[in-house]
């Protein structure tokens, strides 16, 4: 739960632009109910995704669907 913590004040503190959805949402709502997923809805322009890449790139994530550069986590090259 700490590195959650850490992870919503790093995106909010960067100013991106999300919030909260699925089982954690519910759980700040009252539901009993904890799924341990953490899901966010963000904005995708193309401003969002630069400070998305900026607040994460010390975390060298990946995309869950397709691990190639072509990820939006990754610089797009032209």
């Amino acid at each position: 739960m700490h590195n959650l913590l850490q992870l919503l004040r790093r995106l909010a503190e960067g100013k991106f632009e999300f919030v909260v959805i699925g089982g954690y949402a519910g759980v700040l709502h009252g539901s009993a109910l904890v799924t341990n997923v953490f899901d966010v809805c963000a904005v995708l322009s193309a401003a969002n995704i630069a400070k998305l890449r900026e607040l994460l790139a010390d975390l060298h994530p990946v995309h869950r669907i397709t691990h190639q550069k072509l990820s939006f986590l990754a610089a797009r090259r032209t």
